[in-house]
């Protein structure tokens, strides 16, 4: 009857259509201007920028210095110009420009982690100065270098055993070391780096940044084991405090401990038979048997493990948007390693 009555009255019924209002030039311009937003100078950046300064006033001291005696006095502070410039003045700087980089810093975790990060750096360490010896032996019977490389390589400076050359030495080598470089390298540099995903590109990219900012050959190889760890570490718990331990064990026990005793005191020149190996053969199976075990614990005690876990995303960390200049800091600090060993 209403159909009738419509189409006697010549009425016809309409179809509405609702339209988006916001026309498609406009969310463009919206998704454009997200695209365009300034992205964050990476920390990496300002760490390449204190290397620079430094290496420009070591330069100046260089050139004039009278003298060309090294004391431990002179080791010591070049070490600490370094950190200061390296990491120090980067630190303050970054945490200015980006403050939430020092909101976030968790200090309290599970006293046995302690004793296992702790068992973790000294093996890590011995275990690493085994394979450096190697490799510097290798390179030795090839002509590259002089005389292989033993651990502690600074310590033959400091005079004597005693307490406040011993003190000092430990404070420049690995105590300052372990807070600036886990701050400003894993505290800083991964937590903007990170993503959902945690592939070995950036565990090998920590390991390379550690190592090249290590400025020595002969530290090469321990450090870059021990920016991959120290990277492991910090994306499996997330503690800042475990990895200024991981830190100054490993260094403590490299620079210091295994030159002390005689078990893990290993030169290849005192060998000349194959029963001179067997320390070293002992030595290399009771590490490994600590080692393994221990890094399997830190494992399962890692709620979310992004490595053998890589599809879970771990609530700690979130991701971030790729930083600015991290590349080309990355090539500079390279090429600032390698014009290091040609000129100083």
């Amino acid at each position: 009857m209403n159909k009738e009555k419509g189409q006697e009255n010549g009425i016809r019924p309409i179809k509405i259509r609702i339209v988006n209002p916001t026309p498609k030039s406009e969310k463009n311009n919206k998704n454009g201007e997200t695209d365009k937003k300034p992205r964050t100078i990476s920390f990496l950046f300002f760490v390449m920028l204190g290397c620079l300064s430094f290496f420009l006033i070591y330069g100046i001291y260089t050139y004039f210095r009278e003298t060309s005696v090294t004391t431990w006095k002179l080791i010591v502070l070049i070490n600490l110009f370094f950190l200061f410039f390296s990491y120090g003045l980067p630190i303050l700087f970054y945490s200015a420009y980006r403050s939430e980089s020092i909101n976030d810093i968790n200090w309290k975790t599970k006293p046995i982690l302690f004793i296992l990060i702790l068992l973790l750096g000294f093996v890590t360490a011995n275990l690493l100065n085994i394979f450096n010896s190697l490799i510097s032996l290798l390179l030795q019977k090839l002509n590259f270098i002089h005389s292989t490389w033993t651990e502690a390589p600074y310590i033959d400076y400091f005079i004597g055993n005693s307490f406040s050359h011993i003190l000092i030495y430990l404070l420049v080598l690995c105590f300052i070391p372990a807070f600036l470089q886990e701050f400003g390298l894993r505290q800083i540099l991964i937590k903007r780096n990170f993503g959902s995903k945690v592939e070995f590109k950036l565990l090998l990219t920590q390991g390379l940044i550690t190592a090249l900012l290590s400025f020595n050959p002969q530290l090469f190889i321990p450090t870059f084991g021990l920016g991959i760890l120290s990277s492991y570490i910090f994306i499996s718990f997330g503690h800042y405090s475990l990895n200024v331990v991981f830190h100054f064990c490993f260094c403590f026990s490299y620079h210091y401990l295994l030159s002390k005793i005689e078990l893990f005191n290993f030169t290849f020149s005192r060998a000349s038979s194959l029963s001179d190996y067997f320390p070293l053969i002992l030595n290399v199976l009771l590490s490994l048997c600590i080692f393994l075990p221990v890094l399997i614990i830190i494992e399962q005690m890692t709620t979310v493990n992004p490595i053998w876990k890589s599809d879970n995303k771990i609530s700690l960390l979130k991701k971030m948007r790729s930083e600015r200049f991290f590349s080309p800091s990355l090539l500079l600090i390279g090429i600032f390693y390698i014009a290091s060993l040609l000129l100083f």
